[in-house]
């Protein structure tokens, strides 16, 4: 699935998945202590200020002004993507992707364009197997210094996006 960031948080929403509050807009648009992330087929958001914490009616001026019909890596900029500032201590990117007839899981501490692609340290790259992936989940958790709790919740969202990401391919 080849989706933008907000038709990504239709999708889980209909699942119940928690996602955080965010509006979508084509045009200015003000809100303080925002989240604006420009919306498009691309990775390389954030490194060209695509995705910017906004205080002020100044900055968020020139956001727009900056990406309104611009293009990034030859696509088009239409939507804007608005949502609360969260402080968080520690990110993980989880997911799934097909290759080769094969289901596989991925999760890892760093994230980036092409993830599925690269090798990193601290990357946990796995053919589903349903007994060992639970396994290896919980010992790269484990790594990685989170509380036995804080695993198990991760482990049960794990869970529910991998029946998500089943439904969606069969409708592929």
């Amino acid at each position: 699935m080849n989706l933008y960031e907000y038709e990504s948080k239709i999708l889980l929403n209909k699942f119940n998945f928690l996602i955080l509050n965010s509006y979508l807009v084509n045009d200015f648009f003000f809100l303080k202590k925002k989240i604006y992330k420009i919306q498009v087929h691309s990775g390389y958001r954030k490194k060209n200020n695509g995705v910017l914490l906004i205080n002020n009616i100044k900055d968020c001026y020139l956001f727009f002004k900056k990406w309104k019909n611009f293009f990034l890596l030859n696509k088009k900029i239409k939507n804007f993507l608005i949502e609360d500032f969260i402080f968080f201590n520690k990110e993980l990117y989880i997911f799934f992707f097909l290759n080769k007839n094969y289901i596989n899981f991925c999760l890892s501490e760093k994230g980036g364009v092409e993830i599925e692609n690269q090798f990193f340290v601290n990357f946990l790259k796995l053919k589903v197997n349903y007994l060992i992936i639970i396994y290896s989940i919980f010992d790269y958790l484990s790594n990685c210094n989170l509380k036995n709790f804080l695993i198990k919740k991760i482990i049960k969202i794990i869970h529910k996006i991998f029946i998500f990401f089943l439904l969606k391919k069969k409708k592929l």
